[in-house]
């Protein structure tokens, strides 16, 4: 079966919104396969600081796109793909379904629109910019591509990072080179973006920030601080980790003030992860109010998938 006809649903949304939890009970009832989209679970050794689910549930649902690379090796949205093209080539000769869960909006359109066809990175480039702090990158590429400057997140130095590349090495803006994209690799069966209303998502986000801590989210950050750092490494844009990592260097620690400002970025991640979604045309939003509006959309998706698994 060709992937663009292939039973391949989406479930997105942004951090905390209960993406994993919901996706869990949809392939308990469906037999689906779980395939993530989330850009920093893809790193092994970052496993509290990203949510990964439990190696018990990883077998359990058949989870694809978790622990893929070492977490000081460099990864991409091209790899990404690549590597889920195999999967669900793989799981679909199994006859079995697929839903994909996560909330990187990058990820989504690559796999649903098809990928930026700007030329491929340049490694003594990308490590001669890694060098360089946040300030100093958007300051280079606010002078070589003004007009990149004022479309990307410059907020995510990763982002920046792949601008300046683009230019220096095509002469032309990354924003040019994305209205060139190849093939979309599936059409999604169903796709639906969830959310909560701002204030319970707060919540979620504060006990989840500090179930984090309690499962030893300080402790794993050492390891990797004892490992070589986590300065530029790429996996370490993960929030928390390099706020967590200049805690523990301090003389005088504040453990509120940090769980704060990791909440803080968290919160600024969610919205940029919801106005990325809003400009996905292919997706449903469903917003989740209380227990009983999600146990209907969960009972709901359920029926879809499974007609659509019967046709």
């Amino acid at each position: 079966m060709a992937l663009e006809q292939a039973p391949i649903f989406f479930l997105v949304g942004a951090t905390s919104t209960g993406k994993t939890a919901i996706a869990h009970r949809i392939a308990e009832a469906t037999g689906v396969s779980l395939l993530s989209i989330d850009s920093m679970q893809v790193y092994k050794k970052l496993d509290i600081g990203t949510a990964k689910p439990s190696l018990h549930e990883r077998i359990r649902y058949r989870y694809g796109g978790i622990d893929l690379v070492d977490w000081k090796e460099s990864f991409n949205v091209f790899l990404f793909i690549q590597w889920a093209k195999e999967y669900l080539s793989k799981e679909l000769q199994q006859n079995r379904a697929i839903l994909v869960v996560g909330g990187c909006g990058l990820y989504f359109r690559a796999m649903t629109r098809g990928l930026c066809a700007a030329p491929a990175a340049d490694a003594l480039l990308r490590k001669s910019l890694e060098k360089l702090d946040r300030k100093k990158l958007i300051e280079l590429l606010i002078q070589i591509d003004p007009l990149a400057a004022s479309a990307i997140d410059c907020s995510n130095p990763r982002r920046v990072i792949r601008a300046i590349e683009v230019k220096k090495c095509s002469g032309i803006s990354i924003i040019e080179w994305q209205k060139k994209t190849t093939f979309p690799l599936v059409v999604p069966a169903l796709a639906f973006w969830i959310d909560r209303p701002k204030p319970e998502l707060e919540i979620r986000l504060r006990n989840r920030i500090q179930s984090m801590f309690e499962a030893g989210w300080e402790k794993e950050t050492c390891m990797l601080l004892e490992e070589g750092g986590i300065g530029a490494i790429e996996s370490c844009q993960a929030i928390g980790y390099r706020q967590i990592g200049q805690y523990l260097l301090q003389k005088e620690k504040n453990k509120v003030k940090l769980m704060e400002d990791i909440l803080k970025e968290h919160c600024a991640y969610g919205k940029r992860q919801k106005t990325w979604f809003k400009r996905e045309n292919s997706l449903s939003y469903c917003l989740l109010k209380n227990e009983q509006e999600e146990c209907s959309f969960i009972k709901s998706y359920i029926e879809k998938i499974n007609f659509f698994i019967r046709k």
